[in-house]
């Protein structure tokens, strides 16, 4: 349920979050032999279960915690936090099938079998580097053996890592996923202190100071974990709500800062009909980022929409401003006329009027955009439009918010895409629950922008929850404006979407490569209005 989806290298993979096989690794014999096999199957099941026990999560936490006072720190740290959720894992799964892959895994990875680099792991006779010093600890810990050669200093480290090795084993007691993550950060970084000093004392270890950065390190080259988001509601969470009532939207607020994302009672209250295929309605973040690039030549072309846009505010504006004025602001302009009439003053009006917009895209992610046709995968080409729209939008004073949905086990998942001007993505699957998605869109809409406009794209008829007419006649309560744009529809869909949605808010395309068009189009009409 947790574990990224697996792909080959070269494929047009949706995801850098994938946990990707190189295909040379299985290369060159037919069938395959097992022992191969054996190795590839163990990788996979070392970053699924370090998916499931969240390990990036555990190593981010740690690096934000974590003191870095010497040149290589952070190499140094990042390699033992991976070999301690090697550790972890291989204790967590050792009564299982599952660890004699992982042992082929470790075997291939082992001390043995590394290569010769000039400074990094494979002269074990030299002072140890961040990835020997790990390597040689996983293989202690889990029982191989290592080169009899090492240098001293490994023997200076290796005792206390080998104690800390039994206490991460330790962990897998705690019953709970949360419990053991957040006792693993805890023990990572009682580790880190206890041997830092150690390593430190090697001669070839240079102090950031001596380097002229800063104690903490933050300058110096630290890995790139990804950045995962614990706030699990919209941004700009001290904006006023205005889609809902107070005292709903207070509610809704407050599960989503609480962490628990599960909207339906708020759904039920609104919809207010018992009759009703009512869903349970779930709000998540999507965690696996976006590997794609945009289109330059779209991002152009949508950045002189909001340009325009700008310029039609700006114009808006110079008309509010008030002159032949008794008092208010001295007015350049009319300098001249001081002895004649005084009248020398201007004054801007304070209008309260929002020229600018929030814009929620709301897109299927269904099975169905996940297939792969003549033209290509429906949901590629659908990610990379949104990461265009992103870029394009970045700079400018719209709030824009992307959302992909779908059911799963019996629920709708409204999942956020964008956040912190960084684009993720899901792996599409499940029917499509579209009336309960705008809905649950609509309501987390929670900015101080009066003008609000909902486009949601599909490649297909709503098909499960709720009916898509509760959805627009919310939208439409609470002066939402709702697009739906169509891609690649058959004529029975097409019908239906006609039938459905008002004149002048329904866009058809061809095929899912249309849909950049339509949303330029539409931002034409909307922004530039």
């Amino acid at each position: 349920h947790n574990v990224r989806p697996v792909t080959w290298r070269g494929m047009s993979v949706l995801s850098q979050e994938s946990i990707v096989l190189n295909p040379k690794d299985i290369s060159g014999i037919y069938p395959v032999p097992f022992e191969k096999i054996d190795i590839i199957v163990g990788k996979v099941v070392s970053q699924a279960f370090g998916d499931i026990e969240w390990s990036v999560w555990v190593k981010k936490c740690v690096f934000e915690k974590a003191t870095l006072p010497f040149y290589k720190a952070g190499e140094f740290l990042k390699a033992i936090v991976d070999c301690g959720e090697d550790i972890f894992i291989t204790e967590l799964i050792k009564s299982t099938v599952w660890a004699h892959y992982l042992s082929c895994y470790f075997k291939k990875t082992s001390c043995f079998k590394s290569n010769v680099q000039q400074g990094d792991i494979s002269d074990y006779t030299v002072s140890p580097g961040p990835l020997s010093l790990s390597q040689v600890w996983r293989d202690k810990a889990i029982g191989r053996d290592v080169p009899d050669n090492i240098h001293i200093n490994y023997y200076s480290v290796l005792d206390k890592l080998l104690h800390y090795a039994e206490d991460i084993k330790e962990l897998i007691k705690f019953d709970k996923v949360a419990e053991r993550r957040n006792e693993r950060v805890k023990l990572y970084l009682r580790l880190w202190y206890d041997i830092m000093p150690v390593i430190m004392e090697w001669n070839d270890i240079m102090s950031y100071d001596d380097r002229g950065a800063e104690s903490r390190g933050k300058a110096l080259l630290i890995p790139d974990f990804e950045e995962l988001n614990n706030d699990d509601g919209p941004e700009d969470d001290n904006e006023e709500e205005k889609g809902l009532p107070p005292e709903l939207a207070e509610q809704v607020q407050s599960l989503l800062e609480d962490g628990e994302k599960d909207l339906t009672k708020q759904v039920a209250v609104i919809i207010e009909d018992p009759e009703a295929s009512l869903m349970k309605t779930v709000f998540i973040n999507a965690v696996a980022g976006s590997n794609l690039m945009p289109d330059k030549k779209q991002v152009k072309r949508l950045k002189k929409i909001f340009q325009g846009q700008e310029s039609l505010i700006r114009r808006k504006k110079r008309k509010r401003v008030k002159r032949c004025l008794e008092q208010g602001k001295l007015d350049h302009r009319r300098l001249a006329r001081a002895p004649l009439d005084g009248k020398i003053f201007k004054q801007k009006d304070i209008f309260l009027t929002d020229f600018t917009w929030e814009i929620a895209i709301v897109s299927d992610a269904s099975a169905s955009m996940g297939n792969t046709g003549r033209l290509g995968n429906s949901w590629g080409v659908a990610e990379q439009t949104f990461l265009t729209l992103a870029e394009a939008a970045k700079g400018f004073k719209n709030r824009l918010d992307i959302y992909g949905y779908y059911e799963k086990e019996g629920r709708c998942e409204l999942v956020r895409l964008y956040r912190k001007h960084k684009l993720y993505t899901v792996y599409p699957s499940g029917k499509t629950p579209s009336g309960q998605a705008i809905l649950a869109a609509a309501m987390v809409m929670n900015s101080k922008k009066k003008k609000k406009m909902i486009i949601h794209i599909t490649d297909g008829a709503a098909n499960c929850g709720i009916k898509v007419d509760m959805g627009m006649r919310y939208c439409m309560e609470k002066n939402i404006d709702l697009f739906t744009i169509g891609c690649g529809c058959n004529k029975q869909t097409r019908d239906f979407l006609q039938q459905k949605y008002p004149d002048g808010t329904l866009y058809l395309m061809k095929n899912i490569h249309g849909l950049a068009a339509g949303l330029e189009s539409l931002f034409k009409k909307k922004l530039l209005s």
